[in-house]
């Protein structure tokens, strides 16, 4: 429900901003794939093709406004790593349920989930959350843990 609100938030803050009283046309948007501070600017496909062994494509801006990044494998598309980071902790929440494993050491809080095509993981840090799903035959336990390990220790 959080999501839905933050969600609903920003595309009402995006409308309104578009159509303020007399501002300029804005131009072209900056590729927000290039920003230090994406998610498609901490892994190469290279990286992500050796961890899931099958090759990769390079990150698209992806989630909400572009604020995450995912990867599709070349070969299989049903291969796919998505990556967001919400700057705002107190969305953070972890998911009630038996299939939800606490993992702890990880940032200041962290789980892992299984779903029906992959695993979920997630990690809070101070100022950030990030949650990375990591789907296809590829996809373990150990591998979506790993990439929230290295995603949280990339976070800018």
């Amino acid at each position: 429900m959080r999501w839905l609100l933050l969600i609903a938030a920003c595309v009402v803050l995006a409308v309104v901003g578009a159509t303020g009283c007399s501002r300029a046309p804005a131009g072209p948007a900056a590729d927000p794939t290039k920003d230090p501070k994406h998610p498609c600017t901490w892994f190469t496909s290279e990286e992500l093709s050796k961890r899931l062994g099958t090759p990769m494509g390079e990150g698209k801006a992806a989630g909400p406004l572009g604020t995450g990044s995912q990867w599709t494998g070349i070969d299989e598309n049903t291969v796919y790593v998505q990556i967001s980071v919400v700057r705002d902790v107190s969305f953070w929440a972890v998911p009630e349920g038996p299939n939800v494993e606490l993992l702890a050491g990880v940032g200041k809080a962290a789980y892992l989930q299984p779903s029906a095509d992959g695993w979920k993981a997630a990690g809070k840090l101070d100022a950030a959350f990030v949650h990375v799903f990591v789907g296809g035959k590829p996809a373990t336990r150990v591998v979506a843990e790993r990439l929230l390990v290295d995603t949280l220790s990339r976070v800018r």
